[in-house]
């Protein structure tokens, strides 16, 4: 497989619409569709993720995919990959805002210095973690499970 680096801008969209009750259906360009509800703390139907849900998800995501990339290029093998990600929301002026945010990433198979290198670069080129960054404070652990 081939590793290349996507040259930018790159642009992302999404659409959501109301489902008439507590939540709804997101809709990708490629015809992916998300069903979506209020966190059951604001009254949702607990039918469906919530957006924060979709929120962890997609840092998360962000983060695997990022540490694949560099995994590949690094020509490292990895037999476990994972990014776990927690966030905490609190009442700030009126409104909740997320405060923390909370990044374990395991990897098994690699020396542990090519381990910390992978993890290294997977929070430094996440576009995700690089957005939030200054915003909101994010912690990273690395749960390193051998060689």
């Amino acid at each position: 497989m081939s590793i290349k680096k996507p040259e930018g801008p790159l642009e992302y969209e999404a659409e959501a619409v109301w489902n008439g009750r507590m939540g709804g259906v997101v809709t990708l360009p490629r015809g992916d569709r998300l069903q979506i509800d209020m966190a059951t703390e604001f009254g949702g139907l607990n039918e469906a993720p919530s957006p924060d849900d979709l929120f962890a998800a997609s840092l998360s995501g962000c983060l695997l995919t990022t540490a694949v990339w560099f995994a590949k290029k690094m020509e490292l093998n990895i037999t476990e990959l994972a990014v776990k990600v927690k966030t905490k929301s609190e009442l700030v002026q009126g409104g909740f805002k997320i405060t923390r945010i909370w990044v374990t990433m395991k990897v098994v198979g690699p020396p542990r210095e090519k381990a910390e290198r992978l993890a290294d670069l997977a929070e430094r080129y996440c576009h995700l973690t690089r957005t939030l960054r200054g915003c909101v404070d994010i912690e990273f652990a690395l749960e390193y499970g051998g060689g």
